[in-house]
């Protein structure tokens, strides 16, 4: 019986984490200044990652909602020339426009939630090696533009860039979850239950206390005394 409620406790347990929702992180009026935001200008700030401009950008708002409800009111304009390389690490400078630097503190799920062209891709390029991290992505339609939801898996002490090319998109802000997929149950402990395992000897036979010899318990076998 205690076994049965120790596996239904961790049952609740993995509901709850599975439960767990993402926390977004919009583009806040003090970051934006009046149109337009400075290089090196912090987006965002927490226990997770910092996320900070690497050139000057044009800001705005605009009322968008994406996939899953998630509202935002600002944006700033995302894109780069060419991509992050061993050069230039950032990637390149597009007039009124950005690349963001991702510092990750804890391992993350991280959501970039971006309005730009249908056919458009934002990367984030990690820069031990400048490798674009494999993606999922959700979308609204928006006219000719998607409200995107981008999303990768980033692992701490790691810096990453995020980036557009081709369109300049409209990167209205982050979203985070703790498991690092978003998804899933990560490291749920179970108490543990100590069971008196039965004893056999050679013959098969379950013993009992006065036995003296060569027993089997747990498939190994033991000397009694």
């Amino acid at each position: 019986m205690k076994k049965i409620f120790t596996f239904i406790a961790v049952a609740f347990c993995a509901m709850s984490i599975n439960a767990q929702e993402l926390t977004t992180v919009p583009v806040e009026d003090n970051a934006l200044g009046d149109g337009s935001c400075p290089a090196g200008t912090v987006l965002a700030d927490n226990e997770y990652f910092t996320a900070t401009t690497v050139y000057a950008a044009t800001t705005g708002s605009s009322n968008y909602t994406y996939s899953g409800g998630y509202e935002f009111t600002n944006w700033i304009q995302l894109r780069i020339s060419a991509d992050p390389n061993a050069e230039n690490p950032n990637g390149t400078e597009n007039s009124g426009c950005t690349s963001v630097v991702i510092t990750a503190k804890k391992d993350c799920s991280l959501s970039a939630f971006v309005r730009t062209g249908n056919n458009k891709k934002c990367n984030l390029f990690n820069q031990k090696d400048f490798t674009a991290l494999e993606a999922t992505t959700a979308y609204e339609e928006d006219g000719s533009n998607y409200r995107w939801t981008w999303t990768w898996n980033i692992e701490a002490g790691n810096t990453y860039v995020l980036t557009e090319r081709g369109g300049t998109g409209r990167l209205s802000g982050f979203g985070y979850t703790s498991n690092g997929t978003g998804t899933g149950i990560q490291n749920v402990a179970a108490e543990k239950t100590t069971v008196d395992t039965p004893a056999y000897n050679l013959a098969g036979q379950k013993i009992n206390d006065s036995f003296k010899g060569i027993a089997v318990k747990n498939g190994k076998k033991v000397v009694v005394k």
